[in-house]
């Protein structure tokens, strides 16, 4: 017989378990990811700073608003997401000031 065992409770032995994509392959070219989009972020936000003055403020929000885009962008592709987080905080800030303007 089956050694005393029920078919169903003998333990099979299992194969390790491969991911549907590899993304860590994919993203190893985009290392410096996180450190560009940290530098675009921390550029928009010193651009931003001027942003500030009645009569540039406006002209400086939209020149201003692709900037944080691109961080985001280049940001998405790194393996760490700080960069882009704070350069969607840079482009929310820029926005909200561009509608306070308007």
């Amino acid at each position: 017989m089956n050694g005393g065992f029920h078919p169903r409770l003998r333990k099979r032995p299992t194969r390790p378990q491969k991911p549907l994509a590899s993304f860590d392959t994919d993203r190893q070219c985009w290392g410096m990811g996180n450190i560009i989009a940290w530098a675009i972020g921390i550029v928009s936000a010193v651009i931003a700073i001027p942003s500030v003055l009645p009569i540039v403020g406006w002209l400086l929000a939209l020149i201003l608003l692709p900037l944080p885009l691109i961080g985001i962008v280049i940001g998405t592709f790194s393996r760490r997401k700080s960069g882009r987080n704070f350069c969607i905080l840079v482009f929310v800030l820029c926005f909200l000031r561009l509608l306070i303007t308007f």
